[in-house]
């Protein structure tokens, strides 16, 4: 919510008795960003800012390794699986998580590619005034990864009481010939959960730092239709606060625009391999449990990107009926000229796109699982006719005894 005009001059006396304003922007940023940049540092490739030191550098690139190491011997078993053709469920269940665990790598890259850009959105976010802020969401993302790692926990809890030879994740590994037992699965349950811990906190950080981008400039584009049908709107005031939002989200909108790309582009095959593996699952165990987890993480986190796309979209749109429901008609010449130019300005549309190339809604969203839907119908229906086919009966020729004649 918007602050009330006494806490933000408050601050503003604060802010001018510092002596460092640098300083006290970066505090800001903390408050606002903090809880996002520690989630994704756990994710293994997000700096913490300043100075890091050595041995933190080395641990979050230990966890990338070891999250690439997951995956290539994911895809490895995911091939072995594709030559036996009976492991066809084995397969989609592999390949689906090759997939999402390599997109979400490709993503935590360009995050931390674009860490600088980051910083400076951080920034813009928190100094264009009058400021808007969100703590809610920071605690919905604490909430969130804590709930992931408690999952991680019982799925850990689940392993150890079936057996020594349970495993998140059912692949082979360099040390399999070094050890056995319950040895072997106490490391890689270990290495498995701190691979699963650290996606999960990749993924809640990263919905929930986009989302309170989003929601930022929805309360500002919420401040300029208010500001319009005021009585005493200050048409000036309110093109420069709208300007200024505008390029806040063509801020966002250059930093996400690529990686979103990654988050939907992988979409359909993830959602129709999961749904295929769960619908061919037989038993309701330890993997459908996970399964079904996976896909409902899945889900909701590019669901909730999509809405948050289409309620910037539906904003601002609105702007330009504010302007119109204005009090034009009684107002002066010079006014209704200004709101016809501000009319015209706000007809621009003002949203956010997946690589540029199509838009970030939640219409997007809809007709990729139903593009999903449509491929799991066809992978079904190829199955059930291989299944159907009959079985080439075996012929025993009777051998037959022939008496010799001489």
């Amino acid at each position: 919510m918007f602050e009330s005009e006494v806490d933000v001059s408050a601050k503003e006396e604060h802010v001018a008795g510092e002596e460092d304003p640098d300083k006290e922007l970066e505090l800001r940023v903390q408050q606002e960003f903090g809880m996002y940049c520690r989630l994704m540092s756990l994710g293994g490739v997000w700096p913490t800012g300043g100075a890091e030191p050595a041995w933190r550098k080395a641990v979050r690139w230990l966890l990338l390794a070891n999250s690439l190491l997951t995956t290539a011997a994911l895809a490895r078993e995911a091939a072995l699986a594709a030559a036996r053709t009976s492991g066809l469920t084995d397969f989609a269940c592999r390949c689906a998580f090759v997939v999402a665990l390599g997109s979400n790598n490709v993503i935590m890259l360009l995050m931390a590619r674009h860490h600088g850009r980051l910083r400076r959105l951080m920034a813009w976010a928190v100094t264009i005034r009058p400021r808007a802020s969100c703590r809610r969401l920071q605690r919905n993302a604490r909430a969130g990864a804590t709930a992931m790692a408690a999952q991680v926990l019982l799925w850990l809890a689940g392993c150890f009481c079936i057996g020594p030879h349970a495993l998140l994740l059912d692949i082979s590994y360099p040390v399999d010939g070094l050890v056995a037992g319950r040895a072997r699965q106490v490391l890689l349950l270990l290495d498995q959960a701190a691979v699963a811990f650290n996606h999960l906190c990749s993924v809640a950080s990263f919905s929930t730092m986009f989302a309170h981008f989003v929601y930022i400039a929805c309360q500002h584009l919420q401040r300029s239709m208010d500001d319009l049908t005021a009585d005493n709107c200050d048409i000036a005031a309110v093109v420069r606060h709208h300007q200024q939002t505008l390029r806040y989200i063509k801020g966002i909108e250059d930093v996400y625009c690529i990686i979103m790309l990654w988050v939907f582009l992988p979409m359909m095959a993830v959602m129709c391999l999961i749904m295929f593996v769960v619908l061919k699952m037989t038993s309701v165990d330890i993997e459908f449990l996970e399964m079904l987890a996976f896909f409902l993480i899945y889900f909701i986190t590019n669901g909730v990107i999509s809405i948050c796309g289409s309620m910037l979209t539906s904003k601002a749109e609105r702007v330009v009926l504010a302007a119109y429901s204005s009090a034009w008609p009684e107002r002066g010449r010079g006014f209704s000229g200004a709101v016809r130019v501000v009319m015209v300005r706000f007809l621009q549309p003002a949203q956010l796109t997946v690589a540029k190339f199509v838009p970030l809604s939640i219409n997007t969203f809809s007709k990729l699982v139903q593009e999903s839907f449509s491929y799991l119908m066809v992978m079904l229906s190829l199955v059930n006719e291989k299944d159907s086919e009959p079985q080439p009966a075996v012929v025993l020729e009777a051998a037959s005894n022939h008496s010799a004649h001489y």
